[in-house]
């Protein structure tokens, strides 16, 4: 099955997105130095590896789901990382 989700990714990752994803990207419109775009991939998990390769360079737009499940990875991670 096929897992769809939006992102707003800047310009300067644009074209980088678009190479890790090849005929799975479709821009659907920019503002400034954002682009607005809707990916398609198998999972939840590699939606979320491509926000995180992105950095701050990306958003989520949609779904929810998406956009909690990294927000919790990211406190997941930052927890990891700041154990003393």
């Amino acid at each position: 099955s096929e897992y769809g989700f939006a992102l707003r990714v800047h310009e300067r990752r644009m074209n980088f997105a678009r190479w890790l994803t090849p005929g799975r990207c479709d821009v659907l419109g920019t503002e400034g130095d954002w682009v607005t775009a809707r990916f398609h991939f198998e999972s939840i998990d590699l939606a979320k590896m491509l926000v995180f390769g992105l950095g701050k360079d990306a958003e989520v737009i949609e779904p929810p789901e998406l956009r909690a499940a990294v927000l919790d990875a990211a406190r997941e991670v930052l927890e990891q990382h700041t154990k003393s």
